[in-house]
């Protein structure tokens, strides 16, 4: 792009979080697409900075409705996007950077009812490990999830790809179901507050239950939360009232403990 005045420009196979766009810029108006998504902007320019705000927005399957703008630093190769989505599964604030050194992405405000689909969705875009795939959309779902911020970077690799150079995020869940292995009881915390920093996602809460017994004093976290070799739970369950009972039985033979 010309720092000078804004040229057309058209590119048909983009790509951007391993998937292929079809990408035209106009003096007019900027269009992203592929074969399940469409952003369409109208751009103006202020001496090397371009300003596009967005006029039309669809994902296929979803119904979304955004108020976002885009800022493209022609000088700095940086391009720099803010504003709010919502849709029928989730809604939220966001901000999302990308230059020649690393990838931005911050979330504020995050409200789901359907973390499942969310993460289907992200999935269509970014490769997602399977092992946190399942962890928060089969071992560990809520009613209702309340994210009040959330920010990934992602540092260039030297030749391809990128590394996950930072990723944090706090959040509040309602009604969490944790399932520790396939076939046994689950454990029920009614209100959860969710810290994730250096790779540890805490969990923090006063109530919870396993087998309808009281384990509120227990400790669980998720650790090594980006490494897919690593990845894993620790459960420290603490209880007055647990017994070894069939439940508990069948949950300690799953790991092989009897």
């Amino acid at each position: 792009v010309s720092s000078c005045c804004i040229l057309s420009h058209k590119v048909e196979n983009m790509k951007l979080f391993e998937r292929e766009f079809r990408l035209l810029f106009t003096k007019e108006e900027l269009l992203i697409e592929d074969s399940k998504f469409l952003l369409k902007f109208s751009i103006s320019q202020e001496n090397s900075n371009i300003i596009a705000n967005v006029n039309k927005f669809s994902f296929k399957d979803y119904n979304i409705s955004t108020n976002s703008s885009l800022l493209i630093k022609t000088d700095e190769d940086v391009y720099d996007m803010n504003g709010s989505i919502s849709s029928d599964i989730v809604s939220f604030d966001y901000s999302f950077s990308v230059s020649d050194r690393e990838i931005v992405f911050h979330i504020t405000k995050l409200y789901s009812n359907d973390i499942k689909s969310l993460f289907s969705a992200i999935s269509t875009y970014i490769k997602l490990d399977k092992e946190l795939v399942e962890w928060v959309s089969k071992k560990a779902v809520a009613k209702e999830y309340y994210i009040n911020d959330f920010k990934l970077v992602l540092s260039k690799k030297f030749i391809s790809g990128y590394d996950i150079k930072n990723l944090s995020a706090n959040a509040k869940v309602k009604n969490l179901d944790l399932v520790l292995n396939n076939g046994v009881e689950s454990i029920l915390i009614p209100n959860l507050d969710l810290n994730l920093s250096k790779e540890k996602l805490d969990f923090y809460f006063e109530q919870a239950s396993f087998n309808a017994k009281d384990i509120s004093r227990s400790k669980v976290f998720i650790y090594d939360i980006t490494n897919p070799k690593k990845i894993g739970i620790y459960v420290r369950v603490l209880s007055d009232e647990l017994k070894l009972d069939k439940a508990l039985h069948k949950l300690l033979n799953s790991y092989g403990i009897m």
